[in-house]
């Protein structure tokens, strides 16, 4: 061998000699592996050990020793270095023989990392912000947002507010004594190539313009005959009924034709509907305070019946719309409380109080004498009126009124007694 050969050799030697020492310099006083640890206990969690680890915080990074692990390959696994092996065993300093480790012993594999606090400037520093980019540029740009907190409030309907809702004032019927004459007609509808009836929102068009003194935002009430009126009780003619389908508002009106928006419609509108100009009703206050009378007594004012209600039903309850056959001819004003009562005769008595007969010692029957006194007084009888409910007026005509139940104890039938409180 050449002696530059040996010199390659003998550095090469050297310098291994040296990494080795290096590597392993912490591990000088490494125990020798000896024969197994004795004196193994039970940890807290149940694995079996000669070693008591300490408590490691929860940011550590910690390997649980697994059946077959050794410093060596855990070094090369976590440190990329199997000669690093000295390394863990000194964060590690409760394993006293690096040689001997239990599954279930934990490692300190690297110490949590300390994150420095930035220092707070004091007031008469000057911090200088890098400028913004992007979205957070443009929401610097926006003035600051400021919510303030608002009670919730209570939004009361008409139903609550009022006797009456826009739909019963002007969208049920009327009762007028003498025949009506008609003028202004609905002549025909944006889409009655699809459709023939019509509804609130719809376009329609009418028969009159500017030169019949229709203007744009005028309202008409929309109407239709429906026939005659006869009072239950005495069958005499009360008048013609209307019923009411709604209302609409002028948008554009032309010289003898305009277009209307229908804005309330309670029935389907047809094309051929009258229309009357549009008269606002007063919005009449419930008083919530009130309670009904039980028991009140003629006070002498005219008294009528209940000749109509809404819908030609048999009988009405509270909230259904009656009409009577009092009005302002008879000092009859809206808002005002209406009695409702019947009047009772003569009591039909049967023959007998028992309809059935026994057939042992007991015999129910009654004695000649007290049928006889019980017959005289119930034909002879004088009771009050038997109050039913009441109803309040909402709209009134001349010789009608449209009244709406407001309590009712029975259910209210046609020819029922009026009379205003």
């Amino acid at each position: 061998m050449s002696k530059i050969a040996k010199i390659v050799l003998l550095l090469s030697l050297l310098t291994a000699v040296a990494v080795s020492q290096t590597v392993q310099a912490p591990a000088t006083n490494v125990p020798a592996q000896g024969v197994p640890l004795k004196n193994l206990s039970k940890q807290q969690d149940g694995h079996w050990s000669p070693y008591t680890a300490p408590a490691f915080g929860q940011e550590a990074r910690v390997h649980v020793v697994q059946r077959g692990d050794t410093l060596w390959d855990l070094a090369r696994q976590y440190l990329n270095n199997p000669y690093l092996w000295p390394q863990i065993w000194e964060l590690n300093t409760y394993i006293t023989n690096p040689h001997w480790i239990y599954p279930g012993d934990p490692l300190l594999i690297e110490q949590p990392k300390l994150v420095e606090q930035p220092e707070v400037p004091a007031e008469s520093e000057v911090v200088t912000e890098e400028p913004a980019e992007g979205m957070v540029a443009l929401k610097k740009q926006l003035p600051p947002t400021t919510f303030e907190r608002k009670p919730l409030e209570l939004v009361v309907k008409d139903i609550d507010t009022y006797y009456a809702t826009d739909y019963e004032l002007y969208g049920t019927g009327r009762i007028n004594q003498t025949p009506m004459t008609f003028d202004t007609f609905i002549v025909g509808a944006e889409d009655e190539n699809i459709q023939r009836y019509f509804d609130e929102g719809e376009i329609v068009y009418i028969n009159k313009g500017m030169r019949q003194n229709v203007s744009p935002g005028q309202r008409f009430s929309i109407l239709r005959s429906a026939g005659e009126i006869h009072n239950p009780v005495t069958n005499a003619f009360v008048g013609y009924y209307y019923l009411e389908l709604g209302t609409l508002k002028v948008l554009i009106a032309h010289d003898d034709k305009a277009i209307a928006q229908i804005d309330l419609a309670t029935r389907a509108v047809h094309i051929g509907d009258a229309l009357v100009p549009f008269q606002e009703a007063d919005k009449l206050v419930r008083d919530k305070a009130r309670k009904p009378q039980r028991f009140i007594e003629d006070n002498g004012k005219a008294t009528g019946n209940i000749v109509y209600i809404e819908d030609s039903l048999s009988v009405a309850g509270s909230g259904n719309v009656v009409y009577l056959n009092l009005g302002r001819n008879q000092n009859v004003a809206p808002g005002q409380i209406c009695t409702v009562y019947r009047v009772e005769g003569q009591y039909k008595q049967t023959d007998e109080f028992y309809p059935s007969n026994r057939y042992d010692s007991y015999k129910e029957k009654v004695e000649p004498g007290f049928k006889s006194a019980s017959h005289t007084a119930t034909v002879k009888r004088e009771i009050p009126r038997i109050i039913l409910g009441e109803v309040v007026i909402i709209q009134v005509f001349e010789n009608t009124a449209k009244a709406k139940v407001i309590n009712a104890r029975q259910a209210l039938d046609l020819g029922n007694y009026i009379q205003p409180q």
